[in-house]
């Protein structure tokens, strides 16, 4: 008889540390899903030197759960990652750009006068302080001081270079947000219920 308690008890001590790490799981992927911060994609947005962790998760989050962003070339389509290549590619146009140059302090310019995107314009050299569209032959400043920030979700420009959300998309991003809370405290609850019940059955038997 001590035996079979004893046997029962490490099944119980199992079973519940696999429930455990089960919800653990759950919670972490929700709350990656609830970030407030943007996406970590540069469009006349900020520059610097070294990324720090919150930028790294931002991308992470980018990479791992939303897999798109907005194309600057085409401004409409959306891009994807290639695995294999490395590369995000845009589905509509084709303009792709190497993961390595997207982390590399990437800055996405367009020009002030006609919105045209500079970066892939024939001349455009990310290094110097200024550029002239090839599309009207506007001289673009191209310097830290023309840098603006650019909602993710919705592809508005922002004053704030270090915005990534506009006032209505960060507004529905706290509605989801809400809504992911109250469903994984729904499957909690539900999986602590079904984990009661699973130990009252093993010591019943």
């Amino acid at each position: 008889m001590n035996k079979l308690k004893k046997a029962t008890c490490k099944d119980d001590i199992k079973l519940i540390a696999i429930l455990t790490l089960f919800l653990c799981n759950i919670i972490g992927g929700i709350l990656m899903l609830c970030l407030k911060e943007g996406d970590f994609v540069s469009s006349k947005q900020y520059k610097k030197t070294k990324r720090s962790f919150k930028d790294k998760l931002e991308y992470f989050r980018l990479r791992r759960f939303k897999k798109w962003m907005f194309c600057p070339a085409c401004k409409n389509g959306k891009m994807a990652f290639d695995k294999k290549k490395s590369r995000w590619i845009c589905e509509d146009c084709g303009y792709s750009f190497s993961e390595e140059y997207f982390l590399d302090n990437c800055i996405f310019w367009f020009c002030d006068e006609c919105g045209s995107f500079l970066n892939n314009q024939e001349g455009f050299d990310r290094n110097e302080p200024k550029h002239i569209c090839s599309e009207c032959g506007f001289e673009n400043d191209t310097t830290e001081n023309n840098i603006k920030g650019e909602c993710v979700d919705c592809g508005k420009l922002l004053s704030d270079p270090d915005a990534h959300l506009c006032i209505s998309c960060h507004q529905t991003r706290k509605e989801k947000a809400k809504k992911r809370i109250l469903v994984a405290g729904a499957v909690v609850a539900g999986t602590a219920a079904v984990a009661g019940a699973a130990v009252l059955a093993a010591r019943s038997a």
